[in-house]
């Protein structure tokens, strides 16, 4: 078993302020057009969280080449990245194919959606990013 500390899964001290501060600024550039038009999240949203997966896997595996971080993950924890990240998608798809449906005037519930919708986002980013980067790492067969 791996030392805890070598873990890139682990270790998110090294990338949870980047993926928190994508959140943020990904929902400063998303709340100017939502709430310009509400029928753009359909566009906006999905663009915005592509934006954070590549960003937030190019950090990590910065971090995990950096730091000489492992990749290595358990059954379980592949299975719970796995289920975790498609719940997160999942549960941001139903809100992308529903927001014609809350018709909101009020700037509030519309900073409150992007930024709730941005931080499940977050943490989908950050399981999927696991995941794949122990996927890369076992099919490069790449050293720590």
């Amino acid at each position: 078993m791996v030392e805890k500390t070598k873990q890139l899964v682990t270790r998110v001290d090294l990338y949870g302020n980047y993926l928190a501060s994508m959140v943020l600024v990904v929902a400063l550039c998303e709340f100017p057009l939502l709430a310009w038009r509400l029928e753009l999240a359909r566009l906006v949203l999905p663009l915005g969280w592509a934006t954070m997966l590549v960003l937030g896997i190019q950090h990590m595996w910065q971090m995990k080449r950096q730091h000489q971080l492992t990749a290595e993950l358990q059954l379980g924890r592949i299975v719970a990245g796995i289920s975790i990240a498609a719940l997160c998608g999942t549960w941001m798809y139903h809100v992308v194919a529903d927001i014609g449906t809350v018709r909101s005037d009020r700037l509030v519930d519309i900073g409150q959606l992007v930024l709730v919708v941005n931080g499940v986002a977050a943490l989908g980013v950050y399981t999927a990013g696991a995941v794949l980067i122990w996927l890369f790492s076992a099919l490069s067969s790449d050293a720590p």
